[in-house]
């Protein structure tokens, strides 16, 4: 593994798990789907068996690409679809 097809692994497992979030938790928003439980980066980071700095520097990406939309309180969904599509499903 490279370090770039590793992030891209690990790009493609946070999107699936924030997808699964939406799934399991997802409350319908005005702007996208809004994940209705308080999620850490540390938590997500376990989830998807990487660093929290990896995760919040990928959270950023998504967040800069318009995917998704966080604050300390909530995640939400901005662009399910795409997500979807990045998380390979």
């Amino acid at each position: 593994y490279s370090s770039a097809a590793s992030d891209v692994y690990k790009r493609q497992r946070l999107a699936l798990a924030l997808v699964k979030l939406a799934e399991q938790h997802g409350l319908r928003a005005r702007l996208g789907v809004r994940i209705n439980l308080r999620v850490t980066h540390q938590e997500l980071a376990n989830m998807i068996g990487a660093a929290r700095e990896t995760t919040s520097a990928l959270m950023s990406e998504l967040r800069h690409e318009g995917l998704i939309a966080y604050d300390h309180q909530h995640i939400l969904i901005c662009d399910l679809p795409s997500l979807r599509r990045l998380a390979g499903l």
